[in-house]
């Protein structure tokens, strides 16, 4: 769980990034499950391990082993899908472009073949990177239509 650090502590651009890529409070939602999840293994396992400690035969270690098992088994069952959410979650900010957040940046978006990379090889030596943003697409189709418009007008 530490790999995935809190929102909170994240950069602007981080958080912005991954509110609009997962959608709001998805992120910290999984992992407060996770971390639900973790504390109730954790309990069931304290649990059955202190109950066989105080066993008094091994038949009786064996029960309480297999008692322990069946429980965590269930407890998986319920909530076993936060695992695969975060992996899910993990795999989507592995895809995600990393952007050095010390170094100054200009993004150009605009319309498919409307010149961005003639323009900064016009005005600039550097060569152009192209990142595809999950969200972009979803977010335009989101705009009102005049917005849209007005945009390109401006």
């Amino acid at each position: 769980m530490e790999i995935f650090p809190r929102r909170r502590l994240l950069h602007p651009y981080e958080r912005s990034l991954i509110e609009l890529t997962l959608g709001d409070g998805k992120y910290e939602e999984v992992l407060g499950k996770v971390d639900a999840l973790r504390k109730k293994v954790m309990s069931v396992g304290k649990e059955h391990a202190s109950l066989c400690a105080k066993a008094l035969s091994k038949r009786e270690v064996e029960d309480r082993l297999s008692e322990g098992v069946e429980k965590l088994e269930l407890v998986f069952q319920q909530q076993g899908r936060a695992v695969d959410d975060l992996l899910s979650i993990a795999k989507v900010l592995r895809a995600m472009p990393v952007v050095d957040l010390e170094m100054p940046t200009l993004c150009l978006v605009a319309a498919p073949n409307v010149g961005k990379s003639s323009l900064v090889r016009i005005l600039s030596t550097g060569k152009s990177s192209t990142i595809f943003f999950f969200f972009l697409r979803s977010l335009v189709k989101k705009l009102p239509m005049e917005h849209r418009i007005s945009g390109f007008l401006n």
